[in-house]
């Protein structure tokens, strides 16, 4: 079976690659028009919703602020400077020296 393969192309040949070309085209507009209608549908959706959702997380952060108490709540703890040799005694940073004893840096209470 031998094909027959010339080097123009007939009415068929160009009738057939137009209608596929009319196809591809047709289908690219249709996706734009959709892409575009459904970006200007949901553009001010999505505007309307992060409005909202900024002022109502913006009342739930900053609720209303109540009255200052009539004094000050002062927090108060003991403190106490270290020298250097009591820092390199603990090598973990952590307080415990490793051997049962509190560390410069394990809580009193």
């Amino acid at each position: 079976m031998q094909f027959r393969v010339s080097g123009r192309l007939g009415f068929k040949g160009w009738l057939t690659i137009l209608v596929a070309l009319t196809v591809v085209v047709a289908i690219g507009v249709a996706i734009a028009i959709v892409a575009v209608s459904v970006f200007l549908f949901l553009l001010p959706v999505l505007a309307v919703a992060a409005a909202i959702y900024y002022l109502l997380w913006r009342l739930r952060v900053y609720p209303a602020r109540q009255q200052a108490p009539e004094e000050p709540v002062i927090i108060a703890r003991e403190f106490r400077i270290l020298d250097a040799a009591e820092i390199e005694r603990d090598p973990r940073g952590d307080g415990a020296s490793g051997n049962g004893e509190a560390g410069p840096w394990t809580r009193k209470n």
